[in-house]
């Protein structure tokens, strides 16, 4: 998910700037520039000779994915790159508001006959959840961080997402929890089959330099 690193103020969160660059027609822009960022990032990794193939989750606006030139930017980008698709999943808001469904519905088409995976981010706090599944090809489920957030004290939170990693998995989904911030979430959660989790229990936002000498042994340079 992006971050805006403004020179003055600092690290500014998509909650912040995302609305308005909605309002002011800039956000196709943004999630095309994004995604080429990103399989250009996972083309770089992939020439370190990383072992185990990256997979980057990006999150795209409601009016992306009803773009029909939405495709051919993906393509155009893993082609440059020499990236594999499966290694790009689409990340789309379960709440949004889609106008131009059978647009929509042909970029899923796309997305999962060129392989790339497609995850429904926030599920279970919009009122088309079920509908969502029913209609699209999806691959991943993420868990509502306003869920997780009340785990383990809340017993009806925690039933609902004992039930949703359940769906999940008679669905064959993969399913990740988002907003994991204590050992308690992470404990519950693993132990209850969650095949994913994503918070700042186990990492904050860094930079991507940051993450490489964290996380990457690197060759050295011939």
């Amino acid at each position: 998910m992006i971050r805006w690193n403004h020179p003055q103020k600092g690290l500014i969160t998509p909650a912040q700037f995302i609305p308005f660059a909605e309002k002011r027609g800039l956000i196709r822009m943004i999630d095309t520039w994004m995604l080429e960022s990103v399989i250009k990032q996972i083309g770089t990794w992939n020439k370190l000779g990383i072992d185990n193939p990256i997979q980057i989750s990006v999150n795209v606006s409601a009016d992306t994915m009803q773009d029909p030139q939405f495709i051919r930017s993906i393509k155009k980008a893993l082609k440059k790159s020499s990236v594999l698709p499966n290694q790009l999943e689409i990340e789309i808001t379960e709440g949004v508001q889609l106008k131009d469904i059978s647009q929509v519905r042909k970029n899923f088409k796309l997305l999962q006959e060129l392989g790339i995976h497609i995850a429904l981010d926030d599920f279970g706090v919009g009122y088309s959840s079920l509908t969502y599944l029913a209609k699209y090809p999806v691959n991943t489920l993420k868990i509502d961080r306003s869920f997780v957030w009340q785990i383990p004290t809340e017993k009806n939170a925690s039933s609902i997402i004992r039930c949703l990693i359940q769906m999940a998995y008679e669905m064959g989904l993969k399913v990740v929890a988002e907003g994991v911030e204590s050992k308690e979430q992470y404990d519950f959660l693993k132990n209850h089959g969650c095949h994913s989790l994503q918070g700042f229990f186990k990492q904050k936002p860094i930079p991507i330099n940051d993450f490489e000498n964290q996380y990457f042994d690197k060759p050295a340079a011939v």
